[in-house]
């Protein structure tokens, strides 16, 4: 967990303010897994006017509902059918691959403008096809 949290850190000292990281497979391991971390990380983000693009599981909606509403951001959905506990982030020319699941948690980092480029496509797409959702209250 100590090597995620440096990597989400070091992330947010690199993106400046006003710039978007994009990520899609959201089921809200991020919270479950990193605890209070996740909303320190969240609050971090606000106050450094950090956008993220992030494309959820409709199952946040329901079974997360505090992941959801701790987002800073701009969430989309995808149906629940197509559940994923893995992450993949993209921000500049790097690439986050984030394994919730196993034990303990794994963060993949990859640093190449060509892999970047080629995952910010295939996020593109499937931004296109994400559904906007309301959010549900406490």
């Amino acid at each position: 967990k100590k090597g995620i949290r440096r990597v989400l850190d070091d992330m947010l000292s690199e993106l400046k303010q006003g710039e978007t990281y994009f990520a899609f497979g959201g089921e809200g391991l991020f919270r479950t897994v990193m605890g209070p971390f996740f909303t320190a990380w969240q609050q971090r983000k606000k106050k450094n006017k950090v956008h993220g693009q992030v494309i959820f599981s409709e199952n946040v909606l329901n079974e997360n509902g505090p992941v959801i509403r701790e987002f800073v951001g701009e969430p989309r959905f995808r149906p629940a059918e197509y559940s994923s506990f893995t992450d993949i982030w993209m921000f500049h020319d790097k690439v986050l691959i984030l394994i919730w699941t196993s034990d303990p948690p794994v963060a993949v980092f990859i640093q190449d403008p060509e892999n970047a480029k080629t995952f910010q496509y295939q996020f593109k797409l499937a931004w296109k096809q994400a559904k906007k959702m309301p959010i549900p209250k406490k």
